[in-house]
C-alpha cells in the first residue's frame, strides 16, 4: 500500500506523539526498577546508563561524525553519565564550537538520521518485521502472530530487540540538539516565501515531493518500530515496577 504525501505526515505525526509518552512510560519504570533493586541512585544511574549505551555510542558518534564533515571541531565528548542542574539525566554529550544555524541544525539531527537507518537495516535484513507491520496496520490477527513467531526464529533475536530498542529509544534529538531548528525553520520558511513569489512553487513542490515522502515514511516507520518495542518491553516492566513498589 503506498501512502500519498499527507498520509504519511498524520503518520508520522501520530506516531510521534505516540511515542514521546510510550518512551517516558517504559524508561520511567526501567529507572524506578534499577533504583529499587539497586538502592543507590549512582549504581541505579551507572545500570541505566549500560543499558542504553550502544545507543547513546550511536547517537553521539553521529554528532561527532557530522560535525567532522561539516567542518566543524568538536570540542569535546562524552559518554558518561550525569544529572544536570536542572535534575535531568545526560547520558553522553558532544560539544562543538559554535556555527551557523543551518551546519548546526543538521549536527544536531544526525542522531535521527542515523538511528533510523540502523533501525530499518535490523528491521528489514535482520528481524524482517516488514510482514509484521504491514499486519499490525491492516488489523490481521492471524498474520501478526505469524509475524512474531517468524521474529523468534531469527537467531538471537533477544539481543537483535534489546539493541533496536536503546538506539530507538537514544536517537530522538535532546533540546540542546534542537537549539538550532528554529532559525533553521525560519530560513527554510523565507525561501519557501521567496520561491512562491517569483512563481517557482509548482515546480518546487514536484521536486520535493519524492524526497519528502521518502523521508517522512522512514521516521513514520521508525517512530511506529520505537513505539511499539517501547509498548512490548514497557509492559513488563510496569508490572515489576507494581510488584516492587513498597508496601503501605
Amino acid at each position: 500500500m503506498i501512502l500519498d504525501l499527507p498520509a504519511l505526515a498524520a503518520w508520522f505525526a501520530a506516531s510521534l506523539v505516540a511515542l514521546i509518552p510510550l518512551q517516558r512510560w517504559m524508561t520511567g519504570s526501567l529507572q524506578r526498577i534499577l533504583l529499587r533493586l539497586l538502592r543507590n541512585p549512582r549504581w541505579a544511574l551507572t545500570a541505566y546508563a549500560l543499558v542504553f549505551l550502544p545507543g547513546v555510542t550511536l547517537h553521539e558518534a553521529s554528532h561527532w561524525l557530522a560535525a567532522r564533515l561539516l567542518g566543524v571541531r568538536a570540542t569535546s565528548l562524552s559518554l558518561l553519565p550525569r544529572l544536570t542542574r536542572g535534575g535531568n539525566l545526560r547520558l553522553g554529550y558532544v560539544q562543538t564550537e559554535s556555527v551557523d544555524p543551518v551546519r548546526a541544525s543538521v549536527i544536531g539531527a544526525a542522531p535521527l538520521l542515523s538511528g533510523t537507518a540502523v533501525l530499518w537495516v535490523i528491521g528489514t535484513y535482520v528481524l524482517r518485521w516488514n510482514t509484521l507491520g504491514s499486519a499490525i496496520v491492516e488489523a490481521q490477527g492471524q498474520a501478526v502472530i505469524e509475524g512474531l513467531q517468524a521474529i523468534a526464529t531469527v537467531p538471537w533475536w533477544g539481543l537483535w530487540l534489546y539493541l533496536a530498542a536503546a538506539i530507538s529509544n537514544t536517537m530522538l534529538p535532546s533540546r540542546s540538539d534542537r537549539a538550532a531548528w528554529g532559525w533553521a525553520l525560519l530560513l527554510a520558511v523565507v525561501i519557501g516565501g521567496a520561491v512562491l513569489v517569483i512563481g517557482w512553487g509548482e515546480t518546487a513542490a514536484s521536486l520535493l515531493e519524492a524526497p519528502m515522502r521518502t523521508i517522512l515514511g522512514y521516521l513514520a516507520a521508525a517512530f511506529t518500530a520505537t513505539a511499539a518495542l517501547d509498548l512490548l518491553l514497557g509492559a513488563p516492566l510496569w508490572a515489576l515496577d507494581v510488584m516492587l513498589r513498597p508496601r503501605a
